[in-house]
Parts: structure tokens; sequence; C-alpha cells
């Protein structure tokens, strides 16, 4: 995670060369990045849509309908709205 300028310089002098920020992460942080001079990675961010709950390696749908991550059939597709 990376919430300012000074961690982002330390970063990118590790090679870090894409950042995908926090959905909580605003305008502002971007504006602060750029204010600061330093050269910038390639960025990511949630522009429209629905904010994700969580992140999981593990289906959320697979776990709750006890079924094995890699023999899970894609059942997410029955429950479109717990699928983004």
């Amino acid at each position: 995670n990376v919430y300012n300028h000074v961690a982002l310089r330390l970063l990118c002098a590790d090679g870090m060369q894409r950042l995908v920020l926090g959905i909580e992460l605003g305008r502002e942080l971007l504006q602060e990045f750029k204010d600061s001079g330093e050269p910038l990675p390639e960025f990511e961010a949630i522009a429209w849509g629905r904010l994700p709950l969580a992140y999981s390696a593990r289906c959320y749908t697979a776990r709750a309908l006890d079924l094995a991550k890699d023999d899970c059939g894609f059942r997410c597709i029955d429950y479109p709205m717990a699928c983004h």
C-alpha cells in the first residue's frame, strides 16, 4: 500500500513499475504524487462501478457453498451481484 510520495519514491527505486491504488485513496493523493516531482509509475484506479467489498484468493461463493476452490464450477455465475 502506498499512502504518500515518500513511499512511492522508495518503491519506485526498488523497481515498482505499476501501482494499483486502494479504493479508499482519492484524487488528493494523486495530486500529491504529481506535485512531488518524482517520476511516476503506471497507475490503475477504480473510476466507475461498484466498489468491491473485499479481495480474496478464495472465491467467497465457493466457500459459502462448501466447494473446493479449484473445482467450484464457477457457481458465482448464479449470483451476479456477488461477482465483480
